[in-house]
């Protein structure tokens, strides 16, 4: 398993045609740019929590890209960067990558590649607030 700073580290992504690399020799920046995105924005974490509750008592196992095609990102990228803040934290981060898409708040689809992430039923209890 990766750490949560790893995890972070092979962000990408797109708008339209264009992808921006967040590479791996940027981890610390980048760690520290969603750490303080997450800190400063209003993600509501309490509503990624539950979605991640709601579709574990169905399956045994989901991705950031499962939980977005069955709740679609009410906050954007937000929702992106805090389904992999609780998935660093409370989830499985494997080597895989999993690209991830989701609509902006400004109707603009986007994508981005993501490590693989799983939150697992067995650990569910971490998930509540």
């Amino acid at each position: 398993m990766k750490s949560p700073r790893a995890a972070l580290s092979f962000l990408a992504l797109r708008e339209g045609r264009a992808w921006k690399l967040l590479a791996a020799d940027k981890a610390p920046l980048v760690m520290a740019l969603v750490e303080a995105l997450v800190r400063e924005s209003e993600i509501d974490l309490r509503g990624l929590r539950a979605n991640v509750r709601a579709l574990l008592a169905e399956v045994s196992q989901a991705s950031v890209g499962e939980l977005l095609r069955r709740f679609p990102a009410p906050q954007g990228l937000g929702s992106v960067v805090g389904y992999v803040a609780l998935g660093a934290r409370h989830g499985e981060v494997t080597e895989a990558i999993e690209t991830v898409c989701w609509q902006g708040r400004d109707g603009v689809a986007r994508a981005a590649r993501i490590p693989t992430i799983h939150f697992l039923r067995e650990r569910l209890l971490e998930l509540h607030d």
